[in-house]
């Protein structure tokens, strides 16, 4: 081929070669670029997510309202969060003020409403409404059922890990306590100088960290005389210690001055409060899942204790404990009964009360001799 068509060829496929890039530039690269994230709009009427929906909705702020339970069961003189019973939640995270809402009771003689919480008066059922303070259309409902007690709410010390579901002679007579917490269950409603209590006593086990459990009958003195919580404990000396014992014999006396100067503890004189922790020992050991029975009654300043109907011992308790200065001097002061325990689990049946002055007399007449702890029998304090 001569010279001058070859030339003319290659500067032709050159030009060729030129239009082409420039074609491929005019569509675009073929080269893919990270594309732009998309935000789906949405349709009409439709809100975006975790958002209320257009219109005077938007400015909404609680979600829902909602009760958990539509009836609670409750007992008479337990006081119970009203915030517990109902779920408020909101389209984003609300603040305490958004939380606040109002509450009412249908029967304030039932169920009375205290600020936060609702107390239980007396038997019977009301429903509580309760109501968004912000938004006063989100509201919710919820039934509570009151039930009687046998142990006095407002001076006992029940956990709400104790099983009282039967508390009550009619549902069984019997309660179960949590192993988790120390626990004292005063009767309601006897109170006198003269008292007869009786209760069959389980002891199944204790909590890992009490070495000296112990479980009983009490008496306390709460709100009676000035200082106002002295009392007197009968029990089973459970004591476990760190060698893990778990068969008991001895049954023991202790007196408590002003709720807190228990007798066995470092400097709690005999003047104060006093102990004796064998005041009785059974003949067949007690252990873990045995019953036994207890009955304690007071005479005045006497108590006579009884363990499996067998009379055990007497004591006189301080008149600075369970008496009261009158223009005369020293009387008995009233006193309540009920049974305690060292965390824990026991099981408290067939328990019985009364303040009946010729059932309590009759029961300390059939001992015909009775014995009590001297002056100088008491225990030796602790160091």
């Amino acid at each position: 081929m001569p010279k001058k068509f070859k030339l003319f060829g290659i500067a032709l496929l050159a030009i060729s070669s030129i239009l082409c890039l420039v074609g491929c530039n005019d569509q675009g690269s073929t080269e893919k670029t990270p594309e732009e994230p998309t935000v789906e709009q949405p349709t009409e009427g439709q809100p975006t997510q975790g958002q209320p929906t257009g219109g005077e909705e938007e400015t909404k702020i609680i979600k829902s309202l909602e009760a958990k339970e539509q009836t609670v069961t409750v007992r008479v003189d337990e006081n119970k969060s009203l915030s517990a019973y109902y779920t408020l939640t909101g389209y984003k995270s609300l603040s305490a003020a958004q939380k606040k809402c109002t509450y009412t009771s249908s029967d304030e003689s039932v169920v009375k409403i205290a600020n936060t919480l609702f107390k239980a008066l007396k038997p019977g059922t009301a429903e509580i409404t309760v109501t968004s303070k912000i938004d006063e259309t989100m509201t919710c409902k919820f039934t509570v059922v009151v039930k009687d007690v046998f142990f006095d709410r407002a001076i006992s010390k029940v956990s709400p890990d104790d099983n009282v579901d039967c508390e009550l002679l009619e549902d069984g007579g019997y309660i179960v306590t949590s192993e988790n917490i120390q626990g004292e269950y005063l009767i309601k409603g006897v109170d006198s100088t003269k008292l007869l209590i009786s209760a069959d006593i389980t002891f199944n086990k204790a909590n890992p960290s009490e070495l000296y459990p112990k479980c009983g009958i009490c008496f306390s003195t709460t709100d009676k005389t000035n200082p106002t919580d002295n009392k007197i404990y009968f029990f089973l000396n459970s004591e476990i210690g760190d060698a893990g014992v778990s068969s008991w014999s001895n049954f023991g006396v202790c007196e408590v001055q002003n709720g807190g100067n228990w007798a066995w503890n470092p400097g709690v004189t005999d003047a104060n409060a006093r102990h004796k922790n064998a005041l009785y020992s059974v003949p067949e050991p007690i252990t873990y899942g045995t019953t036994f029975n207890l009955t304690v009654a007071r005479d005045g300043y006497d108590f006579h204790v009884w363990v499996n109907g067998v009379y055990a011992g007497s004591c006189t308790t301080l008149e600075d404990l369970f008496g009261a200065a009158g223009e005369s001097g020293w009387a008995p002061a009233v006193s309540y009964a009920g049974f305690f325990q060292f965390n824990s689990e026991v099981k408290f049946e067939n328990y019985t009360i009364s303040a009946d002055a010729a059932t309590v007399d009759a029961k300390i007449a059939s001992v015909a001799e009775k014995v009590f702890i001297p002056a100088d029998g008491w225990d030796k304090d602790a160091a």
